[in-house]
């Protein structure tokens, strides 16, 4: 698959920074496929008012200089069905160390740090404020998402 995506409108970033929204679908224009943020609905209603839309857990700001230019799935692949987030930032790279700064699941608990190796040695990665993250099941998809429809 190749690595791109397309930009999201404008008036998307300034939605998500100032207000709370309900739900936000996406298409991707790859595959055929419908991913919906809705958090406050159980799963058994979103899968009656969503029929066929893949689930997103969160929607993850960039910690970069750009707000919402493209739209990236990640996700941390630890078991069968793992949350999906939609992660924005201006590249992929953006998109990933953001991710790694977002997700609080990465981080190595300090009880946890000996499994890594010895200090300054470590076998593990970082994030942009220097704690250790294992970052080895992050994966992702650069599908390019549009935005199909917002509720506030």
């Amino acid at each position: 698959m190749k690595n791109t995506t397309e930009k999201l409108p404008s008036e998307f970033a300034e939605s998500l920074s100032n207000k709370e929204i309900k739900t936000a679908s996406f298409r991707s224009v790859s595959f055929d496929k419908l991913f919906t943020y809705a958090p406050d609905i159980s799963t058994s209603e979103f899968l009656e008012r969503f029929p066929n839309h893949t689930r997103i857990s969160g929607l993850l700001g960039s910690s970069g200089s750009s707000w919402a230019e493209m739209a990236f799935v990640f996700y941390v692949a630890d078991c069968f069905d793992p949350p999906l987030y939609v992660q924005f930032g201006s590249s992929w790279e953006d998109a990933y160390e953001s991710f790694c700064d977002n997700e609080l699941s990465l981080l190595i608990h300090p009880d946890h740090l000996g499994d890594y190796g010895q200090e300054p040695d470590l076998s593990c990665s970082f994030n942009s404020e220097g704690q250790p993250i294992d970052a080895d099941n992050v994966q992702s998809f650069t599908a390019p998402l549009s935005l199909v429809s917002i509720t506030f």
